[in-house]
């Protein structure tokens, strides 16, 4: 397989209010959107920090993005590298918008990950006896500039959850290295580090989860789980054998040592 010849291997998509002022920064506008949800009966608000690249916004679109507009946005999830005032390698998640529609009204943030698995994922029991799988989920955007035909790759590292019964599906039939497919909702997560300063970051709660591999790999996936949070009215798929996976499965050619290396000590997951 051609190497990039996938473009698009995270997506989301949110709708909300804009919560802070619009910044310039370079090409971009900045600023972040406030969107409600709901998880065991109680309200909360995510805040997701956007940014949208300035020269390709219609001028009725940039006129409408002010604070308290509600917008609806497709785009990709995007891990930004940078290093702090100690010379330390740190991260910084965003939302990079593609696509903002402002005629609209609504509260919720999907996210759609096709990637590869870092790690292998780990289950633990919550205090209320509920086990829960997290783990995490190395899925670029790729973007082509068609000026220079060349690619650019936009890496992402995805902390996602599931609970049972998807969460022990996910644990008995997935490895490093796996190509795995999530839908979930992307919700936002507030803790304080070991250093004590107070840190957020951003997961999918996964509602399905489905086996992927590139199609030069041997072997199609073809089975899948259905977490039976997602959708109310329907029952929870039972998970059918994994097929036999191959040793190192690739995604658009990357393998997850192909990933940078996060430091995973002060993350909740």
């Amino acid at each position: 397989m051609e190497k990039h010849s996938m473009e698009n291997t995270n997506s989301v998509v949110i709708c909300g209010n804009i919560s802070t002022d619009v910044e310039t920064s370079g090409p971009f506008l900045k600023f972040n959107v406030a969107v409600n949800q709901y998880s065991g009966g109680q309200k909360t608000t995510s805040f997701f920090p956007v940014e949208v690249y300035g020269p390709n916004l219609r001028d009725d679109v940039r006129n409408c993005l002010v604070k308290g507009h509600c917008i609806h946005i497709k785009g990709y999830f995007k891990t930004n590298a940078y290093m702090d005032k100690n010379g330390q390698k740190q991260y910084r998640d965003v939302i990079v918008a593609d696509k903002i529609s402002t005629k609209t009204k609504g509260s919720f943030a999907y996210a759609f990950i096709w990637g590869i698995l870092l790690a292998d994922p780990q289950t633990r029991t919550t205090q209320s006896g509920k086990n829960v799988t997290e783990f995490r989920v190395g899925a670029s955007h790729n973007v082509r500039n068609n000026k220079t035909n060349t690619w650019t790759n936009n890496p992402a590292y995805m902390g996602i959850y599931a609970w049972e019964p998807l969460g022990k599906f996910v644990a008995e039939k997935f490895k490093k290295d796996d190509g795995i497919f999530v839908i979930g909702e992307l919700v936002m997560h507030q803790f304080t580090g070991k250093d004590g300063a107070k840190r957020t970051v951003y997961r999918v709660k996964a509602f399905t989860a489905n086996f992927l591999n590139d199609a030069n790999t041997q072997g199609p996936a073809i089975a899948s789980a259905v977490s039976s949070a997602a959708f109310a009215s329907a029952a929870p798929a039972a998970a059918t054998p994994a097929p036999t996976a191959p040793t190192a499965p690739t995604y658009g050619e990357y393998g997850a040592d192909e990933f940078d290396a996060v430091e995973e000590d002060d993350l909740p997951f």
